[in-house]
């Protein structure tokens, strides 16, 4: 989760992304490290650490999906208002009220409402049937609802109850057998946080390519692979020459404020 957040924030920058697509790939890899840390220490205060940034990352991703204000307009200033005010608050309660399942419900709202959000966005708003499709199939890899159950959230969520379920009876009674090195592949825990991990950044990634579409010209961009699971968003050549031209343009509407013209 860690490096594929990294990685995300590497392509944004390269790519000259959008801020807040960028905050969303830090923000996970920032998940990941709250999460190694509290699993290395189990000390409550690395647990916040874990807890905390799922909530901040949720509330940037569903920034992400419900402000498609158009490239080049003013970013309206409640959106991200609305982030900051949710984020200081609720961590002001958890703080003071530091209970699991209060947690639990503010992260599933979240979740529930930036899925309902994206595959709104997918089947009634994106006018690229193909390029729907496409987003559609790699969001799948991290959210059953818009795929089978063979994706990779859910691969992840059986493999950690079956984990937890039969961990005392034939788990770790099998891990003995196995012994040392190859034992650890059977850690279901672990493997759990690398396909949610490789889950939530296919999220960040599809919607980054749908919101990106409707802000913009969806021929400006396309989503291109690493290794066949790291999706990210690259700028086509035209996307790169629009780009271009709005600096400047920016640059020279500049120069004219300034009281200079060009010659």
């Amino acid at each position: 989760m860690i490096f594929a957040g990294f990685y995300g924030v590497y392509k944004a920058l390269q790519q000259r992304l959008p801020k807040r697509i960028l905050l969303s790939y830090l923000s996970l890899s920032i998940v990941g490290l709250g999460s190694a840390m509290f699993h290395t220490t189990l000390q409550y205060s690395w647990q916040l650490g874990d807890e905390l940034p799922m909530i901040y990352t949720s509330t940037l991703i569903a920034w992400l999906v419900f402000d498609v204000t158009p490239l080049g307009q003013k970013t309206p200033w409640l959106p991200p208002l609305c982030v900051v005010v949710f984020n200081v608050a609720f961590t002001l309660m958890y703080l003071f009220y530091p209970n699991p399942v209060f947690h639990q419900v503010a992260y599933g709202i979240l979740v529930i409402s930036m899925t309902l959000r994206g595959a709104y966005l997918i089947l009634y708003k994106m006018k690229d049937k193909t390029l729907a499709r496409q987003v559609k199939h790699l969001q799948g890899w991290g959210s059953a609802s818009f795929e089978t159950l063979c994706e990779c959230q859910v691969f992840a969520f059986a493999i950690w109850n079956i984990d937890n379920i039969f961990c005392d009876s034939t788990w770790a009674p099998l891990k003995k057998r196995v012994g040392a090195p190859w034992n650890v592949l059977l850690e279901g825990h672990s493997w759990w946080h690398i396909f949610t991990g490789l889950g939530a950044y296919s999220i960040i990634g599809a919607l980054t390519m749908v919101t990106l579409s409707l802000r913009d010209n969806p021929k400006h961009y396309r989503l291109k692979f690493k290794y066949g699971c790291l999706a990210w968003v690259s700028r086509t050549a035209k996307g790169w020459e629009v780009l271009e031209e709005g600096k400047k343009g920016t640059e020279r509407s500049g120069l004219l404020r300034n009281g200079r013209r060009d010659d």
